[in-house]
């Protein structure tokens, strides 16, 4: 059986979203199968996208009209904008202010034809053509076409949890969240969880049969299988001033629900005992950079916190192999991908006290009340006062990895794959 696997546009910066499909493109690259996967690349232009160059068997998908259909929109712009000119006209320099509402509607006709119109036929055509027979949704929120048999992935479901959060609410998130999940948990063939406690919430939210769900355990992107020579980690660490540095690690992009603030009080309240860590922030700004650098300079912990932007794989593998730990303090799971990364790369973890976290890390981490910072706190100063606990933590992560595996976790996903397979059979393309 051909399937699809969809691939949006991510640049870097998208943070987790993009090391999840890096890593969901590169099993699928290489994995031996029954099925023939062929990768479906949204796209602008008639290029791959280069963060998708290890891809070979991929069509490219643009979901705008074609070209001939864009230049007929522009001509009727054109004319749109020659009547605008002539309104203008009529009411600067004739004083017709009756003509004012002709105007404005057609400013808004033309702003609104501006905007690239998406043609539903063009991916139906695409799978047509291509007799691909279902297609396989590696992000969340995403689906073209809700009539070709497709598995859909659900990350979570924070505009429910934490709806109070700008990110999953404000500007119409909420109920653009709300709509599509709704359909993607109805509608989908199978839905993708990363955990039990992410199956029971799309259970409960949604009144979706747990028959439905299969499990793919969240793993680490492949930065944790990076190789560097001695030379490249000394580099590394001497251009971020780390060499032989004690500092704990927070790989988070700054969205309001990634808790940054309680964490920042928490490493005032150990500098007030006594104990200083230097703490390390990368991740890209999402809007909420400046409030927590602003908070910061209020802590006066202007020299033990640093922020390094956005790092590459190589970089971030080394600040996890040489931190005293890292703190996840997020508001938002069940899962996160970095907790799965550190663990596998020898890094202690303190993370929030999820149902998911604890599948993820199995004991072998130190749980935390991320809303609570004298919590984070007591957890940072246990680590850092009872060397036995750290390394335990160290050694239990290092067994727990073992099973994180992409290979592991994609099993139950390959098996659905053959099931669905026998009953594609029933219908032509």
């Amino acid at each position: 059986m051909r399937i699809g696997i969809y691939l949006d546009n991510w640049g870097s910066p998208a943070g987790g979203g993009h090391s999840y499909t890096k890593t969901v493109v590169d099993y699928f690259s290489r994995v031996s199968s029954n099925h023939e996967f062929i990768f479906i690349v949204k796209s602008k232009t008639k290029i791959l996208p280069e963060e998708y160059n290890m891809v070979s068997n991929y069509v490219l998908y643009n979901p705008i009209g074609d070209a001939g259909i864009k230049n007929e929109q522009e001509k009727y712009l054109k004319s749109l904008e020659r009547l605008l000119k002539t309104s203008n006209f009529f009411i600067e320099k004739l004083k017709l202010t009756s003509v004012t509402l002709v105007r404005d509607k057609l400013k808004a006709i033309i702003e609104s034809k501006r905007i690239p119109q998406k043609d539903p036929a063009n991916f139906r055509k695409l799978i047509h053509d291509h007799q691909i027979k279902c297609v396989y949704y590696p992000a969340a929120f995403t689906c073209e076409d809700f009539d070709i048999p497709f598995y859909s992935t659900i990350w979570d479901i924070g505009h429910l949890t934490i709806s109070v959060f700008p990110e999953v609410s404000y500007n119409g998130q909420y109920d653009a969240r709300q709509n599509l999940l709704n359909a993607i948990a109805h509608r989908a063939y199978r839905i993708i969880a990363e955990s039990e406690s992410g199956k029971s919430d799309i259970c409960q939210y949604y009144n979706t049969n747990p028959d439905k769900i299969v499990i793919v355990p969240q793993f680490p992107s492949g930065l944790v299988h990076l190789e560097l020579t001695n030379t490249e980690v000394i580099d590394i660490l001497e251009k971020f001033k780390l060499m032989n540095k004690k500092y704990l690690f927070y790989p988070a992009q700054f969205w309001p629900h990634k808790n940054h603030i309680n964490l920042i009080k928490a490493m005032a309240a150990l500098k007030r005992e006594g104990i200083i860590f230097e703490l390390i922030f990368t991740g890209s700004d999402q809007g909420n950079l400046e409030y927590v650098m602003d908070f910061l300079k209020n802590e006066n912990l202007g020299q033990e916190i640093r922020y390094l932007g956005f790092v590459s794989d190589a970089e971030m593998k080394v600040l996890y192999t040489h931190a005293f730990a890292m703190v996840f303090p997020s508001l938002l799971g069940p899962t996160n991908m970095p907790i799965s990364e550190a663990i596998s790369c020898g890094c202690p973890v303190i993370c929030s006290d999820f149902a998911g976290h604890h599948e993820q890390t199995q004991g072998a981490a130190l749980y935390i009340d991320p809303k609570e910072y004298l919590d984070i706190k007591e957890k940072i100063k246990m680590v850092a006062t009872d060397e036995d606990l750290r390394n335990n933590m160290i050694k239990k992560g290092l067994e727990v990895s073992g099973n994180n595996s992409v290979e592991h976790g994609f099993k139950g996903l390959l098996e659905s794959f053959d099931e669905f397979e026998k009953i594609r059979l029933c219908w032509k393309n």
